[in-house]
């Protein structure tokens, strides 16, 4: 893992999962995404687009630049 801020986002986004108590399965329902399509996200395989970025920060109660810290420069 580098200090690359994007590089951690699978990490922020289990732990923000993880503190509010919710499964994988919940997060994707909310946010409209299948299951697979999730913990690909969190496993660091892929990046959720911009507007599924929004809606996952909706979902965790947090803000984007929380879980992707870079999002906030591309703005």
């Amino acid at each position: 893992m580098t200090d690359d801020p994007a590089d951690r986002f699978p990490e922020r986004l289990r732990a923000r999962r993880d503190d509010l108590g919710l499964a994988q399965e919940e997060v994707a329902r909310r946010v409209g995404v299948a299951v697979r399509v999730y913990a690909r996200w969190e496993a660091g395989e892929t990046e959720p687009r911009a507007k599924h970025l929004r809606r996952l920060a909706q979902v965790l109660a947090t803000s984007v630049e929380d879980l992707y810290p870079l999002a906030a420069e591309a703005a």
